[in-house]
């Protein structure tokens, strides 16, 4: 069981950091438009997407198990809106400053491509998975953040960013995991959010 639930886990991770990785190569590598950069990062989410959605699929597991699930949806956006409220706050009382990168469209499309694959990713395929091969919600959330730190050092080539990475992958499992199986549940769709928010405007 921990075998194939170790495989099940690594061979998506693989795959989606090979797509990542020659989305990477291409707009570092070629001379290339903005938009069609764009481009290249969308298609690398949604292929990225479809991977997890295959894994999951074979995985046998219910989206529910992932974090997925229709119960109490506008309670799961109100929850996401609220801790993005929170990490906004704290960043501004620390001296950051909201900046907009790109147009609106880019804003609340790519960039909710961009939350929705890496969440459903991690904070529901992984942390699922991990907890088929480790016996403690603690391992399974430190597993979870340290895969999503690490993920960020081809992207953006930074130690500074794999460590935000790391500690926001662990608050973020620690939010998913803490409520599990309860009514109070925090699930993939309040974390979307709040990672889009902090991509938009950080």
């Amino acid at each position: 069981m921990k075998k194939k639930s170790f495989l099940l886990t690594i061979v998506p991770l693989i795959i989606s950091l090979a797509i990542t990785l020659g989305a990477v190569y291409l707009y570092k590598n070629m001379s290339l438009s903005g938009t069609c950069n764009r481009i290249i990062q969308n298609t690398a989410y949604v292929l990225m997407l479809l991977t997890t959605l295959f894994f999951m699929k074979i995985s046998k597991k219910s989206f529910r198990e992932f974090g997925v699930f229709k119960e109490h949806l506008f309670k799961q956006i109100i929850v996401g809106i609220i801790i993005s409220d929170v990490f906004l706050l704290l960043a501004a009382l620390l001296g950051w400053r909201p900046y907009l990168k790109e147009n609106l469209l880019y804003l609340v499309l790519s960039q909710l491509l961009v939350a929705f694959s890496e969440e459903l990713l991690f904070r529901g395929f992984v942390l699922a998975m991990a907890k088929d091969m480790v016996n403690t919600t603690n391992k399974v959330v430190a597993i979870s953040a340290i895969i999503f730190g690490v993920w960020h050092y081809p992207i953006g080539q930074n130690i500074g960013q794999v460590i935000i990475a790391f500690f926001l992958g662990a608050i973020f499992g620690a939010l998913r995991t803490i409520f599990y199986n309860t009514d109070d549940e925090i699930g993939v769709p309040s974390l979307v959010i709040v990672h889009w928010a902090l991509n938009v405007i950080l």
